[in-house]
């Protein structure tokens, strides 16, 4: 059995709040895996804290959906262009199968209590949603169409 995923667009007001990975020179939403025993909005709380070190509220479940990277060997070429490193690549295939949820979340306040624990921590961004959008765009981010309702809901 897979573990579930959940995207979060945390945004502030008409802005919202992206992480960047310098490791992968890429803009994107905070998230991962729901742990076993985790409750959704226990997972969104956690992931929001240690990735871009803000607390959120209003945690409202979107949609949901089929983790749609399907990170077969056979599309490396194609996902050469959105994973620049061979190690984000193989960290990745371990959602191969997974459901994503995609959650919407206000912030609230920075928090850096948690932020880098999991070794996955990003640089909080805050930008006017389209900047944001264009932002995603730019870093080859995977907009699916659920990732784009999420953001049409701010």
């Amino acid at each position: 059995m897979h573990r579930q995923r959940i995207d979060v667009v945390v945004f502030k007001g008409n802005e919202l709040v992206l992480g960047y990975s310098q490791e992968n020179d890429q803009f994107r939403f905070a998230g991962g895996g729901i742990e076993d025993g985790q409750s959704m909005e226990e997972a969104v709380t956690m992931e929001c804290l240690e990735e871009l070190g803000v607390r959120v509220k209003d945690i409202r479940k979107v949609s949901m959906a089929p983790f749609v990277n399907d990170w077969s060997d056979d599309k490396e070429k194609t996902l050469s262009n959105y994973i620049p490193t061979l190690k984000v690549f193989k960290r990745m295939q371990k959602y191969v199968g997974t459901v994503t949820t995609f959650i919407v979340a206000e912030f609230d306040q920075f928090d850096t209590s948690l932020y880098g624990k999991d070794g996955d921590s990003l640089i909080p961004v805050v930008v006017p949603v389209q900047l944001g959008k264009e932002l995603l765009m730019e870093s080859n981010h995977t907009i699916t169409n659920h990732r784009m309702k999420a953001l049409d809901c701010l």
